[in-house]
C-alpha cells in the first residue's frame, strides 16, 4: 500500500512518544508499519541530556525498516551540553510506510527523546 493522499484526509491523530535512556545502538521512534496506509507528519523532536556532562546524539531518517534498514543522517554526533535540550527539527518531516526516526546516543543512559507527530489516514 502507498501513503495516503494528504489532500483527502479523513483522520489526523496527534501522537507523542518518548524514549527513556536512548540506546547507543539506536532507538526507533514514530515507526510507520510497511502496510499501515498512513503517513506521519513529525512536528517536533527533542533530545535532552539528563547528565551534568556533555553527551552526543545522532539522528537518522530510516527507510526499509521491515527488511534491511537504510539510515540517512539528520544530525551527526551533535554535542548536547549537560542539563540541556536539543530541538532537532526546524520544520516538519514526513514518515511514509516502512520508515521511522532513529535516535542514537553516544553514551548509554545519558539522553531522553520525545517526538510529536500526526498520524494521517485518508
Amino acid at each position: 500500500m502507498t501513503a495516503p493522499n494528504i489532500v483527502g484526509v479523513t483522520t489526523i491523530t496527534g501522537k507523542t512518544e518518548g524514549v527513556n535512556n536512548v540506546t547507543t545502538a539506536g532507538s526507533g521512534m514514530a515507526s510507520n508499519g510497511s502496510s499501515s496506509g498512513k503517513v506521519f507528519k513529525v512536528n517536533a523532536l527533542f533530545v535532552s541530556n539528563k547528565t551534568a556532562t556533555d553527551a552526543t546524539v545522532t539522528v537518522y531518517y530510516t527507510e526499509s525498516v521491515s527488511t534491511t534498514p537504510v539510515n540517512y543522517v539528520v544530525c551527526q554526533s551533535v554535542v548536547i551540553p549537560g542539563g540541556t535540550t536539543l530541538d532537532v527539527l526546524r520544520k516538519a518531516v514526513y514518515i511514509a510506510e516502512d520508515q521511522r526516526v532513529t535516535v542514537k546516543a553516544g553514551t548509554a543512559a545519558t539522553l531522553d527523546a520525545v517526538i510529536s507527530y500526526e498520524e494521517i489516514t485518508d
